[in-house]
């Protein structure tokens, strides 16, 4: 078999020479000067809005004391040169669009007022995160490419899809597990296979239950892979001294965000002693629940219905948005099942996998370096899985805010998301000079250079779609 794998990504450091950093420097400027297609969200105050005078810019809204504009990414810049502290609120116009959507016009004023209060402070914080979900599309995208196109077309595109792993898993170790012991490291590792497997097979059991054999079958292979990959970390274990992980997975309480009804003032003061976030929605209360104690809310005469399949989702709901963005959320995942059809479940599925082979990417860095006897069977489950998870994104595409129109080629779609990347990238890098923010400048500066080697190796095929 063909070894897919390849050593991570070697991050620049944060003292860059003079000619690389001169190079960044041109190559942030030239992606900024393209940029007036790219539109950020940014909030100015009037007691400061001469600074808008002689700039671009359209007012989308306003509040007491200022306005909210969209502008390209060089006025964005040339305000911050005279306003450091301008606060910025969306990283794109669709993002702020999507937020709003639905929204009447005092709703809307008071969704700024909560963006202003609770994630504008710490914008340059989010960088990361939003990088990562633009990572996320392009591997959705990678998987789909590659159907189209010949086996030089499919080489190239694997090349990517590997390459855009090794980065993800960058992004989501960086200063992570600085002090994480390799046994951690590995029980860690273990404890995702056991989630993984058991969320395979209930998703099994679900398919099953739907009559749908096709899924339910790819479910349970899925189940019994997990098991095998537990079993081999669990033996990498004993050598560690820890044998309790060979014969057996270790216990996972599933939990999904769920909508209970009627309400039930004994249930709200249990959640109010225990300190469990919930909130308060039509007739009932939406919350985090165990999956084994739905049965108990069912006997109790409780209606259930799952509109969070990843409980984190909702925590991150219920502490950024307002209470009439809440309500739009809720009722959007009741009418759509989003926490109960299969493509919700599949792309929670895809997301949980993604974060696992994260997780060994990022493991398999260590044991290079300290246990390198370990690092063949790290290799081959990485290689494994690979695989497995550009099928499943073949299958059901995940991370993507629209999926792809009847006739749109996904490598054409690639590749602008790819140059967005780039684009995200170069802007971060300069408002994080101005925030003095140099570790994390020289993390996105690297990222940078990997979007431009990305660039360039979509652009090698002479049969790739322009």
């Amino acid at each position: 078999m063909k070894k897919l794998l390849q050593p991570p990504i070697e991050m620049i450091s944060c003292s860059l020479s003079i000619l690389a950093a001169t190079l960044l420097l041109y190559a942030c400027h030239s992606y900024l000067k393209s940029s007036s297609q790219f539109e950020r969200i940014v909030y100015c105050h009037r007691a400061i809005s001469r600074i808008l005078t002689g700039q671009s810019y359209v007012e989308l809204g306003h509040l007491e004391d200022g306005i909210w504009i969209s502008v390209d990414d060089e006025t964005l810049l040339a305000i911050k040169d005279r306003y450091p502290g301008l606060p910025l609120l969306y990283f794109s116009r669709a993002d702020y669009e999507h937020a709003m959507r639905k929204l009447a016009p005092l709703e809307v004023n008071n969704a700024i007022h909560r963006r202003l209060e609770r994630w504008s402070p710490t914008a340059l914080d989010q960088v990361l995160d939003w990088l990562y979900r633009g990572e996320r599309r392009s591997l959705t995208l990678a998987a789909l490419g590659r159907m189209s196109g010949s086996s030089d077309v499919a080489a190239v595109i694997d090349e990517h899809f590997e390459q855009t792993l090794r980065l993800l898993a960058k992004i989501s170790g960086e200063w992570r597990y600085d002090d994480v012991r390799l046994s951690e490291m590995f029980i860690a590792a273990v404890e995702g296979e056991a989630k993984l497997h058991d969320e395979n097979l209930l998703a099994s059991k679900a398919a099953q239950s739907a009559n749908n054999l096709t899924e339910a079958q790819r479910f349970s292979q899925a189940t019994n892979s997990r098991k095998k990959y537990a079993q081999i970390l669990g033996r990498a274990l004993e050598q560690m001294g820890s044998a309790e992980y060979v014969n057996s997975l270790p216990y996972v309480d599933l939990e999904r965000g769920l909508f209970i009804s009627p309400r039930d003032p004994d249930l709200i003061g249990g959640l109010r002693v225990e300190y469990r976030p919930f909130a308060e929605w039509r007739d009932g209360l939406v919350a985090i629940w165990p999956i084994r104690k739905i049965p108990d809310l069912e006997r109790r005469g409780k209606s259930v219905a799952v509109l969070y399949l990843n409980s984190g989702e909702f925590l991150e709901d219920l502490y950024e948005l307002t209470d009439a963005q809440l309500e739009r959320e809720f009722e959007e995942r009741l009418q759509g099942a989003r926490g109960a059809s299969l493509q919700a479940m599949c792309e929670y599925l895809n997301t949980l996998h993604l974060e696992q082979i994260l997780l060994k990417l990022n493991l398999l860095e260590i044991v290079r370096r300290k246990a390198q006897t370990l690092v063949p069977l790290l290799e081959a489950q990485v290689v494994e899985e690979t695989v497995t998870l550009r099928s499943a994104l073949v299958l059901h595409p995940s991370w993507l805010a629209q999926g792809l129109e009847p006739g749109e080629d996904a490598i054409i779609r690639l590749k602008r998301n790819e140059q967005e990347l780039a684009q995200d990238a170069a802007l971060f890098v300069e408002l994080c000079g101005r925030a003095k923010k140099d570790t994390l400048q020289s993390l996105i500066a690297a990222i940078l250079e990997v979007k431009q080697q990305d660039i360039a190796r979509l652009a090698r095929p002479t049969e790739m779609p322009i």
